[in-house]
C-alpha cells in the first residue's frame, strides 16, 4: 500500500530543494576574471628625496645606559 504523503511532507521537500538550489547557485561567481595589470618594465631605478647609503656606528659610545643589557661589546 503506498504511503500517503501529506501537505507537511511536500512542504519540507520544496524547502530543501530551495534550499539545495540556493546553495549550488551560491557555488558560482559572477565577478570577472582577474588579468594581471601591464606594467611598463623599469629601465632604471632613481632615489628620492636625499638618500644617501647607511653608516653603521657600532664602534660608537652607547654610554653606560648601554651596560645594562650586559653585552660583552
Amino acid at each position: 500500500m503506498p504511503s500517503k504523503r501529506t501537505r507537511r511532507d511536500c512542504g519540507r521537500s520544496v524547502r530543501l530543494a530551495a534550499i539545495a538550489a540556493a546553495l549550488s547557485l551560491s557555488a558560482c561567481s559572477l565577478a570577472p576574471h582577474y588579468q594581471k595589470p601591464a606594467t611598463p618594465p623599469v629601465q632604471h631605478f632613481v632615489e628620492a628625496g636625499d638618500w644617501m647609503p647607511a653608516r653603521p656606528a657600532d664602534a660608537a659610545s652607547r654610554g653606560i645606559w648601554w651596560q645594562t643589557f650586559a653585552r660583552s661589546s
